[in-house]
């Protein structure tokens, strides 16, 4: 089962739904050791951009740089929404 919205606390039937392990860990909160504040973005020091990527089906995709963090977020967001559909990360 996956919360929705991601609030755990709430766990009446209409948030909740049917979901895989993986699809349930797509939506889970962003690691403590995130450099960037966004799951799927780093900072390449050495070459000084943002690369960003996605896990699908157990396999790391690379989806692309960009000197600025905003641009690795938008290639982010929208590999999010083609490989996860609804199971995509929740975002502030």
């Amino acid at each position: 089962m996956d919360h929705k919205r991601g609030n755990k606390s709430d766990n009446r039937w209409r948030k909740l739904r049917l979901a895989s392990r993986s699809q349930n860990i797509r939506n889970s909160k962003l690691h403590k050791n995130s450099t960037t504040g966004v799951t799927g973005v780093r900072w390449h020091t050495k070459n000084k951009y943002y690369v960003a990527r996605i896990t699908y089906k157990g396999k790391y995709i690379h989806l692309g740089s960009s000197i600025t963090l905003q641009g690795a977020i938008r290639l982010r967001r929208a590999a999010e929404k083609k490989y996860f559909g609804k199971f995509r990360y929740r975002h502030n």
